[in-house]
This record gives structure tokens, C-alpha cells and sequence, in this order.
């Protein structure tokens, strides 16, 4: 649609299975997405994403794991995964472990989303560009028929540009480093609660909305997966989204933002 790359979309019958109990249905709709995932993480041809409105969750799977991942001014990109109940999926370990310094453990716990410049300084974006030019550069793809990355990288190159947005996660970089950069999640509060900087608490008031679960698994994960092989990572996520789905919490998580939409998860 015009508004969204892709944000998703799968949590309706997803909370349906779990109140029936179907977890044949569940266990079939994780594994074909995580097999995707890895398939475009090992993909051997240039795998091109033009990203524009909103790009979270399984949107973030089909393009992070690919070679190119195209933004413009429109993109807003998340793995809000803490706020429902479970954790940054779709091989997160993976791609968000490849932000510079703790900027990918910092998203994944807080599940806060990104712009387009901010996206491009963490690595989950490799170009930007207008997205008045989407078109041009599929055109030139089309004509110029390129069969590797770097052929790629010489079109996409014609039409990248600076963005016009500040990247916050820049000017807060020594800041995320500091206090996610601790050693277990305990000390991650303690180093925000202990600061008194506006970005600190902001960033507390924010975890303390997240689901507690959610943020001890997501540290453990995210930690884990430093250096672990993409399959590897798949596969961990794979079990632990097993586990996920026969719990409470992320059954009340999806009730609570998509189902009813009170936003009071109890």
C-alpha cells in the first residue's frame, strides 16, 4: 500500500491461533518466514529493497537481510517487538548485532523506530535517495541488467544522496554506548536511572513500557547472537518464537495493540 514497504501484518492470526490453541499453524507461519530470512541472508545475487512509509517487523526481515536496502524521507523503520510481549525477530540477532557500537541492542530493547539518515548511520540502510528517483532506478536496473553487487552499487551510487534529516542516534552515540554497553540488563536501568541527561530518561521511560519478559529475553538474545552464524541466529529465533507463542504475555500484547487497541497490556 502507499503508506508501508511492509510493517507486518501477521499479529491478528497469530493471537487467533494462540486462543484456539493452534500451534501446528503457529509453528508452520514462523518457520516459512524464518526459511525466507535465511534464504535472503545467503542469497548469492544482488537482492534490491526500496523502502518507503513504514518498514517494521516482518518488513524489516524481507529487507535487512538482503544486499540493498534503498531509503527515502518517508521511511520510518522499527523491531517494536518488546512492546507486545516478544522480541526482535526475523534474524535481528543478525542485523541488528551489525550497528555500530550498542545502537543495535539499544533498538531492539526499546523497540523505538528510525528515520532515513538515522537508518543509513546504523548500516540498516545502504542508500538513500529521493523517492521521486525509485523509478529511474528501476528503470536502470531493467536496461542496464546488472549481475552483481558492485554493477549494483554503480547504479544505485548515480542517484544516492545526503539525507536532509538529522540522524539522533549520532549525536546520542556516546550516550547509547555508555549505558547500553553494560554488562547485564540490571545495569543497563541502574545507568539510566543514575543520569540525570534528558536522553536518559526518556530512554528509561520507554523500557519501563516495554514487556519485562521481552527485554530479559531480548538482551540474552541479542547478546548471544554476537558472532553466532546466521543460521545459527535463525534457528535460536526460531525456538524461542515457540516458546513465545504459547506464553501470556505476547498473547495480551497483541490484544492489547491490535486487537482492541487500549493500549493498556495488563
Amino acid at each position: 500500500g502507499a503508506r508501508a514497504f511492509c510493517a507486518g501484518g501477521d499479529l491478528k492470526p497469530v493471537f487467533e491461533a494462540q486462543v484456539s490453541h493452534n500451534l501446528l499453524f503457529l509453528r508452520d507461519l514462523f518457520s516459512h518466514e524464518y526459511v525466507f530470512n535465511y534464504l535472503l541472508q545467503t542469497f548469492p545475487k544482488p537482492y534490491i529493497s526500496f523502502l518507503f512509509g513504514y518498514t517494521m517487523g516482518g518488513g524489516m526481515g524481507a529487507s535487512m537481510n538482503g544486499s540493498h536496502r534503498i531509503v527515502c524521507d518517508s521511511c520510518i523503520l522499527a523491531m517494536p517487538e518488546t512492546s507486545i510481549g516478544f522480541f526482535p525477530d526475523v534474524g535481528a540477532g543478525y542485523f541488528l548485532n551489525r550497528c555500530p557500537g550498542e545502537i543495535g541492542l539499544y533498538l531492539g530493547l526499546t523497540g523505538l523506530s528510525v528515520n532515513a539518515s538515522e537508518a543509513l548511520y546504523a548500516g540498516l540502510a545502504t542508500h538513500y535517495v529521493d523517492y521521486s528517483s525509485y523509478e529511474d532506478i528501476q528503470r536502470a536496473i531493467l536496461i542496464q541488467a546488472p549481475s552483481t553487487h558492485e554493477e549494483v552499487d554503480n547504479i544505485l551510487s548515480d542517484f544516492s544522496k545526503a539525507p536532509t534529516t538529522v540522524s539522533l542516534l549520532e549525536s546520542h552515540r556516546k550516550e547509547i554506548d555508555a549505558y547500553f554497553g553494560q554488562k547485564t540488563l540490571a545495569n543497563i536501568f541502574s545507568a539510566l536511572k543514575e543520569s540525570s541527561t534528558p536522553f536518559a530518561q526518556e530512554t528509561l521511560k520507554t523500557l519501563n513500557r516495554r514487556c519485562p519478559m521481552s527485554l530479559h529475553a531480548t538482551f540474552k538474545q541479542l547478546r548471544r547472537a554476537k558472532g553466532m552464524h546466521p543460521y545459527d541466529v535463525m534457528r535460536m529465533e526460531y525456538r524461542m518464537s515457540q516458546h513465545f507463542v504459547r506464553m501470556s504475555d505476547f498473547k495480551e500484547g497483541i490484544r492489547s495493540a491490535v486487537i482492541e487497541k487500549d493500549r493498556t497490556p495488563r
